[in-house]
């Protein structure tokens, strides 16, 4: 977490000190013409290399990435967005642990593989939210949830016992379309939050591997199904990119 904070304010006072010799270099420059650039506005043209986190930050996990790309002008950008692989100690905040269905969660933890996007950004006008199209690769994720020593009725029987499940979104490669935000202001700061991902069927079943000393195979098929449509159902398994990025346009 401290490496990533670290990163993050390094990016910051990178792109404020750019700003500081830009604004000093147009200073100097009074009496040069504007470029044709400068003309068609800060989105002309125009570089953007900048770093985003594709996890919420107080769940304890970043998954930090990069991004680069180029504006063509302020209704059109392409770009590369990609993700770290992380490992995430989720516990009771966990959707997927709660959706299994039994008492006595004791830990959750995920390791999550890296991101890949590829895209392109449309918007009617600078300020407005964009569309974003393209092709999103996302790596295998595997989540491991353990459940206490205790009594629990699985397919109307009692079984008693520790129970640890791990489920496996495998690799992916999905055409994306998705949502976001992004402004960049005049000195050339970029801030932009988005979703991407596939969204025009369910998300893939998971390879769902259960031990437990006491569950037979009735138990297990009955777990293993009701997992799977849970799995499939959550549009967070979906094959997707999420990111809260900042970046600096020159």
């Amino acid at each position: 977490m401290t490496k990533t904070k670290r990163a993050l304010q390094t990016l910051l006072t990178l792109a404020m000190l750019l700003a500081a010799t830009r604004a000093g270099a147009q200073t100097v420059n009074l009496a040069r013409p504007a470029a044709s650039g400068e003309e068609h506005g800060r989105l002309y043209r125009a570089f953007m290399i900048g770093l985003n986190l594709g996890e919420l930050p107080w769940q304890g996990s970043f998954k930090l990435g990069v991004t680069l790309g180029y504006h063509i002008n302020e209704h059109a950008y392409v770009g590369v967005m990609y993700q770290i692989p992380d490992h995430i100690k989720r516990d009771g905040s966990s959707i997927n642990a709660g959706a299994v269905g039994l008492a006595g969660l004791s830990s959750s933890s995920e390791s999550v593989g890296h991101r890949l996007l590829v895209e392109t950004r449309l918007r009617p006008h600078r300020y407005a939210p964009y569309v974003t199209l393209g092709v999103v690769l996302n790596a295998a994720d595997t989540e491991t949830i353990s459940f206490d020593d205790r009594t629990r009725d699985i397919a109307g029987q009692s079984y008693s016992g520790r129970i640890t499940i791990k489920q496996t979104r495998p690799l992916g490669i999905r055409p994306a379309i998705g949502l976001g935000y992004g402004y960049t202001f005049d000195f050339g700061l970029s801030l932009n939050v988005q979703w991407s991902g596939w969204v025009f069927a369910k998300a893939p079943a998971p390879e769902i591997e259960i031990d437990s000393p006491t569950l037979d195979a009735k138990a297990r098929r009955f777990l293993e199904q009701r997992i799977t449509d849970k799995f499939q159902k959550s549009p967070f398994n979906l094959y997707h990119v999420f990111a809260l990025g900042v970046g600096y346009v020159f």
